[in-house]
């Protein structure tokens, strides 16, 4: 149900929500909502006087307005346009780029992929390189087993590799522009296959690819310009060389080269900017306050590896045969638990405090929050089965009852 609700059922409710979503009927809004809580009960196997709340973070799906929201931003982003998420470092997002008015003829850039270098005058080796707190990138010019020219750029920490080995490729398309055809033939030998297939790629949008590929298209009348994919780290001296002086120049601190942030890093942005939406809505919310001893916030529970099942999301919700629900429901006289702390009988107090089931209770259960048990512990076979042997003990006292 969670594979049929993220790939089938929410595409299609985000589908062009930028053209619908702002004159949005309550009615309408009232019915997609309904469409998303039938989800959450059946994922959760929750019963249905859950809140939606409750339901939410126990799936871990995003409630709909923001998730329709992040859908909106993204695709605005993707297109180059602005986005109503207030957000400092969007403003440095690349933006995609169509390019218009090129002969056929002269829009197909072929690359090699063989694994050779090519036989030219001049050969020329780039990298990118990303450490936990550097990017950089290079290039190494070799003409007659000579280093002619090295270069390095030290890029914004939020780029990613792909991006750094574009970099290198550029630099060496720039080194290649001032020469002014002191060297005919050129070989440019990167050991990144993705770079150089976007590069080759007519329709690509993303800058750097498509700034690389309109400065070949310039350049290529005039000189040759040919591309090489080569296997990295495997002994070949040229790429080895840029491949230390492109660790070399993320390490340096110098001013960064390029601080563009990339779209998919935009779309993690976005992403966490919602989360923290989401998350300041369920924490404020009156609802969920059983489920909040459990999951304190949405960070948390996106931490989980949670499966919820039905025994387990009833003591998460306390929606059940506890008596303090049972009578909340007006289906028993009482709230009060029959053992002899005469407590509410909630789903915590059962798991953690209820001396009737204290001779097999796991100790994690006495001794760790409930946050913690719900991480490390939940799915072990000790607190499984104290859930289970609880549930059926509770469901024959209803009965006898």
């Amino acid at each position: 149900m969670m594979t049929v609700y993220k790939y089938a059922i929410l595409p299609a409710i985000t589908y062009a929500p930028e053209a619908w979503s702002i004159t949005i009927s309550k009615r309408a809004k009232s019915k997609l909502h309904q469409i998303q809580r039938s989800f959450f009960v059946f994922i959760t196997r929750a019963y249905r006087t859950v809140s939606n709340e409750a339901l939410s973070a126990i799936a871990g799906i995003m409630p709909l307005d923001q998730a329709m929201h992040l859908y909106k931003d993204i695709r605005a982003i993707s297109r180059g346009q602005p986005t109503k998420a207030v957000i400092s470092e969007l403003k440095k997002i690349e933006i995609p780029i169509k390019t218009r008015g090129i002969h056929p003829k002269d829009n197909h850039i072929r690359v090699d992929l063989s694994g050779t270098e090519g036989n030219v005058n001049v050969f020329i080796y780039t990298d990118g390189s990303k450490t936990e707190n550097h990017v950089g990138a290079s290039m190494v010019a070799v003409k007659n087993s000579t280093e002619i020219h090295v270069e390095t750029q030290r890029l914004n920490i939020s780029r990613t590799v792909f991006q750094a080995e574009l970099c290198g490729i550029i630099m060496a398309v720039d080194w290649i522009q001032k020469q002014r055809q002191n060297t005919s033939s050129y070989a440019i030998n990167p050991d990144s296959k993705a770079a150089l297939l976007a590069i080759a790629n007519k329709h690509t949008t993303y800058p750097l690819a498509v700034a690389t590929r309109l400065k070949i298209i310039e350049l290529r009348n005039s000189t040759s310009i040919t591309f090489h994919w080569v296997e990295g780290h495997v002994g070949l001296k040229g790429n080895e060389r840029a491949d230390y002086l492109a660790k070399i120049a993320a390490s340096y601190n110098t001013t960064v080269a390029s601080d563009a942030v990339p779209i998919n890093r935009g779309k993690q942005i976005l992403e966490e900017y919602y989360i923290k939406i989401w998350n300041a809505t369920y924490i404020n919310s009156a609802n969920a306050s059983h489920t909040k001893l459990f999951i304190p916030t949405i960070f948390h529970r996106l931490s989980l590896p949670l499966w919820s099942n039905f025994i387990l999301t009833q003591f998460l919700t306390n929606h059940s045969s506890f008596r303090a629900y049972l009578h909340k429901m007006n289906k028993t006289p009482s709230p009060t638990c029959s053992c002899p702390e005469k407590a509410a009988q909630k789903a915590r107090h059962v798991m953690t405090e209820c001396s009737l089931f204290s001779s097999e209770r796991p100790e994690v259960l006495q001794i760790l929050p409930p946050p913690l048990v719900l991480k490390c512990h939940i799915n072990t076979v000790g607190v499984t089965s104290f859930l289970r042997n609880i549930f059926h003990s509770l469901q024959e006292q209803m009965k006898c009852n």
